[in-house]
């Protein structure tokens, strides 16, 4: 069965999306709220937070703004498909 025909995947990225991006939002205040005050180098918490943000945050948007046509296919022109060049074929006067 394919998986975008499942009513999960339709309705589903896009919410999936929102509370990704919520998340990262999450994520960055307490970066913030633990660097306010800190003097001198952030705690590794801080880090793992900001990681977590930029993770989130990259893999929401393209979920909230595609949904379920982030993996649709995509006719690609042919001068980008493989084939082999003139310089990879041997020639007949070798």
């Amino acid at each position: 069965m394919d998986w975008q025909r499942l009513p999960a995947s339709r309705w589903g990225l896009r919410p999936l999306g929102v509370l990704l991006l919520l998340g990262a939002y999450s994520a960055g205040h307490h970066v913030l709220a633990l660097t306010a005050g800190h003097v001198g180098s952030p705690p590794a918490l801080a880090y793992l937070l900001g990681m977590i943000a930029f993770l989130c945050f990259s893999a929401g948007c393209p979920l909230l703004i595609h949904g379920h046509h982030l993996f649709d296919r995509v006719e690609i022109a042919d001068r980008w498909k493989h084939s082999p060049s003139a310089r990879e074929t041997p020639s007949a006067d070798e």
